[in-house]
């Protein structure tokens, strides 16, 4: 069994997280160089994310300087091209407003990582095999796993097996310490159901009863101003169940295609597609053909999350995610 996180909650710590590292790297400056990004907060981990995001992008800007009209296998045209990207990886130079983005989905990342990391591991750094010892640099916790699979030939069964057996991944709660130096939250709000090991260690179910009232730049706040993140989908009258166990209860449809009204579908193809049908349409299909949440939620992230801005959007991505949730 995997352990199960409340992804709204990760969504919306990871907007208020970003925003307090992007205020602090930019303070007093315009740009950020290379070692300015390696820096940019105390998490070596997200750190790292950040600078593999912007290399992600170099790769996919850089792949389009190829042209039907030139050469470029040619021998001289691969040596000039290499020349050219190492020198421009000594001036990195990139704005707050290009930045943003990459460290919003750098720090999803990161708890991806630290609360689910397995399923963490193999999208973040195992979707391409041929490029994946190249991604593995970039992970920077889970003990000696990068090495174990940086040295194994890249057979999709080898790899996936030694992500599955090793044993090794961190506690979230002593990872999290030094995130919570940087914007306060209680790390029960990120738990929604602790079915193994990596979770277990931090699991407090009894700490869910009692009031977390917000300090100083905390993520919650008081009862009667707002509820913490977990129960904005609980009913008051009974603040001991999970959003997994409402959403089982609600399990009523079988087919997002249907189990949308009109209303809704308006809703989420203006504001979270930007009016694309189509997209809308693509998407519904693919998460009906999924078999598990995480899948679904694992596809979300990478093909409309970031693309669509789904992060200043969150009470219509919580009706959303609402509705998803009651097809698995």
């Amino acid at each position: 069994m995997s352990s199960k996180i409340n992804q709204i909650a990760i969504n919306s710590y990871s907007v208020k997280l970003s925003e307090v590292i992007l205020t602090q790297g930019y303070q007093d400056r315009a740009t950020l160089g290379g070692q300015d990004i390696l820096n940019i907060c105390p998490i070596s981990q997200i750190n790292s994310l950040i600078f593999k995001s912007l290399f992600d992008v170099w790769h996919e800007e850089t792949s389009k300087l190829e042209s039907d009209y030139f050469d470029f296998d040619h021998q001289d045209v691969k040596e000039a091209l290499a020349i050219f990207k190492n020198k421009l990886s000594f001036h990195i130079q990139v704005k707050k407003e290009h930045l943003t983005p990459l460290v919003n989905k750098a720090v999803v990342e990161f708890l991806e990582l630290v609360f689910t990391p397995k399923e963490g591991v193999r999208t973040i750094f195992l979707n391409d095999l041929e490029r994946a010892k190249n991604q593995l640099k970039f992970l920077k916790i889970h003990g000696n796993l990068k090495d174990l699979l940086s040295d194994v030939e890249l057979n999709p069964d080898i790899v996936l097996s030694i992500v599955d057996q090793f044993e090794a991944y961190e506690d979230p709660k002593l990872i999290m310490e030094d995130v919570f130096e940087i914007f306060p939250a209680v790390i029960e709000d990120f738990i929604l159901e602790e079915v193994d090991s990596t979770v277990q260690a931090v699991s407090s179910p009894a700490s869910r009863e009692e009031q977390i009232v917000e300090s100083e730049g905390s993520l919650v706040q008081a009862k009667d101003e707002q509820v913490v993140l977990n129960d904005r989908f609980q009913n008051e009258d009974d603040d001991k169940s999970t959003l997994a166990s409402q959403y089982q209860a609600q399990k009523t449809i079988t087919s997002l295609h249907n189990g949308i009204n009109i209303n809704q579908r308006f809703s989420f193809i203006r504001d979270l597609f930007e009016g694309s049908t189509d997209e809308y349409n693509n998407m519904m299909d693919v998460l009906d053909n999924s078999t598990t949440f995480e899948e679904a939620h694992a596809y979300i992230k990478e093909e409309a999350y970031f693309k669509y801005d789904w992060n200043s959007k969150e009470s219509l991505v919580e009706e959303f995610y609402s509705i998803l949730s009651k097809k698995f």
